[in-house]
């Protein structure tokens, strides 16, 4: 049976994963029998506070911020110990900027989220890899957030949103 990553299993969302090496943040939940999925920073320090949201079955990853330049990157991992894998799909969690003090009324700055490696905005990506250790087998995907000219005096941040299920 195909389950999701469930809200016991990410109760710790906040800590650090036990695999976390290089400045990762990241957690690992069951999605099913014998399956572990890290989600998170990988070796990259964009994510200053891994600063992570759990919604029903969404997990948001956040947040991206841009200050005065025009775009920023923000590597993706996945790591499972299935050998089925699993199928994520991620999407744009914010649709627009807001001011990273989060005070301001949120402005809409027409981020490009549209490409994800081989992934693709709000598509299902089947994912897998695994040597059955949990730690080796990672997929890695990276995000680009682009602000337009007129909008890049400002310092803004947006989100992603993972949706995970078993394969």
């Amino acid at each position: 049976m195909k389950k999701l990553l469930s809200t016991v299993a990410i109760a710790a969302l906040l800590s650090t994963s036990a695999n976390a090496t290089d400045n990762e943040i990241g957690v690992t939940g069951t999605v099913e029998a014998g399956a572990v999925v890290w989600i998170g920073d990988y070796q990259n320090t964009a994510l200053v506070g891994g600063q992570m949201v759990f919604e029903g079955n969404t997990v948001a990853i956040g947040n991206m911020a841009l200050g005065t330049t025009t775009s920023q990157s923000m590597p993706l991992s996945v790591k499972t110990n299935s050998t089925s894998g699993v199928k994520m799909t991620i999407s744009d969690a914010t649709n627009n900027g807001k001011l990273a003090d989060g005070s301001k009324t949120p402005i809409d700055v027409a981020y490009k989220l549209d490409t994800l490696g081989a992934l693709t905005l709000g598509t299902a990506q089947s994912i897998v890899t695994g040597t059955n250790d949990g730690v080796s087998a990672v997929d890695t995907f990276t995000a680009t957030a682009t602000v337009p000219a007129d909008q890049e005096s400002g310092d803004y941040s947006t989100t992603l949103a993972v949706f995970i299920e078993a394969n």
